[in-house]
């Protein structure tokens, strides 16, 4: 039996009368955790940090620094010294820039922090060099290009003095932290199946006039420098697996090809897997670049309920007709979702309602809510700025990323030989 099909039901009931009290279950479970602490200040001064790799994924990391008062950025590292122009009219500073990650460790005495935003190709080499060098490190997804190097950069961080996070931003997303806490009192029931997507309709390719810089510029459209889809997004999608279930894949099989984009790219534009779990437990995922219908979206199909989370922005819950009543429905927000009523799962519920006396009290109307939330990348960067200042522990750690890593890496493989591949326990032990 898994962890979740072990929860006493009579715990589940608990959580939920208390949820009542507060409007919804997770809304009561945030506020007795106090997670408003997350809105405090960060103590300490800035972190002062270096960005390694300012392309599309730098670039965004930066625009959320900006807006960060914890953040000092001072140096900037590209091998692709014209980005600097861009970066730099984000950051309106002038922080110094260095082609060479290596020099740039050297010269900057003061640097607390490395962020790396480069390839997965470099993510190893960079971020225990920056680990060596006695600097925290924030790694963006995924850990490193192969197993072995991974399991490399996973040993490094544990070694470290040093904070190492890895950004699997879902792990930070209130949303989902949120969710978490209301699957933990078994509503799912026994988890069966879970579904999960990333389809958009886009090349993925970048203009470049430099036709030598092209695979350096476009690198997740070529396999010897990108995982491909699996690397990029669904690894994302299958560390929520991971995360929420504690649970490691057994086998995993899968299809792609290149039939739109022929552009001489190498790396799939579309791809189906399965991957197995113990226990039955099987993810079904796609990511496509041909069609937008249904966007990006993870479904957990439990025997009692199942959840939908959509865009990293919304979760719903579907009760079974079956299902024992929960006692707080009566105050949720519900949905239509197709020809499905989903109860809303809102991480913000208690900011803009509540119960009083038995009734729902609105505080704040849906028209008037604030429509910008802060975004998945700037809770991760507080994360990380927690975990430095505060000592709090990291949101992602190297070795939850190497789970993820060897499964999206051997996923990878399997599609590209069209085979069954099967996971042995070593391939996930750093």
């Amino acid at each position: 039996m898994s962890d979740l099909s072990k929860i006493d039901r009579r715990d589940f009931f608990k959580e939920a009368s208390a949820a009542a009290v507060a409007f919804s279950a997770m809304a009561a479970a945030l506020a007795d955790e106090k997670d408003k602490k997350g809105e405090e200040p960060i103590p300490g001064p800035p972190v002062k940090l270096g960005i390694v790799g300012v392309g599309a994924q730098g670039k965004r990391l930066l625009s959320e620094l900006t807006k960060m008062p914890s953040a000092d950025v001072v140096a900037l590292c590209d091998s692709y010294p014209k980005r600097f122009r861009k970066a730099l009219r984000i950051l309106d500073a002038e922080p110094n820039t260095y082609e060479d990650c290596g020099e740039m460790l050297k010269e900057e005495k003061d640097l607390e922090a490395v962020i790396v935003a480069t390839p997965p190709r470099c993510h190893a080499a960079m971020g225990m060099d920056a680990l060596k060098a006695g600097k925290h490190v924030f790694c963006e997804s995924l850990l490193a290009f192969t197993i072995d190097e991974c399991k490399q950069a996973a040993r490094a961080a544990k070694g470290a003095k040093t904070v190492f996070q890895v950004g699997h931003q879902r792990r930070s997303n209130p949303l989902y932290k949120h969710v978490l806490k209301f699957i933990k009192t078994g509503v799912l029931g026994e988890l069966k199946m879970v579904r999960a997507q990333w389809h958009t309709n886009q090349s993925l390719r970048r203009p470049c006039r430099d036709k030598k810089m092209e695979k350096q510029i476009n690198w997740r459209l070529y396999k010897d420098t990108s995982r491909g889809l699996m690397g990029e997004y669904g690894s994302h999608q299958m560390d929520l697996v991971h995360w929420y279930m504690k649970i490691k894949p057994e086998s995993v099989t899968g299809f792609g090809g290149i039939d739109r984009w022929k552009d001489g790219r190498t790396a799939d534009d579309n791809v189906e897997v399965l991957v197995r779990y113990p226990e039955g437990v099987k993810m079904v995922y796609t990511a496509m670049l041909s069609s937008s219908f249904e966007g990006c979206f993870e479904l957990l199909i439990g025997t009692h309920a199942s959840v939908l989370l959509v865009g990293e922005r919304k979760g719903l819950l579907f009760k079974e007709p079956d299902a024992v009543d929960m006692g707080w429905e009566l105050y949720a927000r519900k949905e239509e979702w197709g020809e499905e009523e989903g109860i809303l799962l809102d991480a913000n519920a208690t900011k803009y309602q509540e119960v009083k006396d038995g009734k729902l009290i609105v505080k704040v109307k849906e028209e008037d809510r604030p429509k910008e939330e802060k975004t998945p990348w700037r809770c991760e960067l507080e994360d990380f700025f927690r975990s430095i200042r505060q000592k709090k522990p990291v949101a992602c750690t190297a070795d939850a990323a190497l789970v993820t890593a060897v499964a999206s890496i051997v996923a990878d493989e399997a599609i590209a030989g069209q085979s069954v591949v099967k996971f042995n326990a070593d391939q996930f032990k750093a």
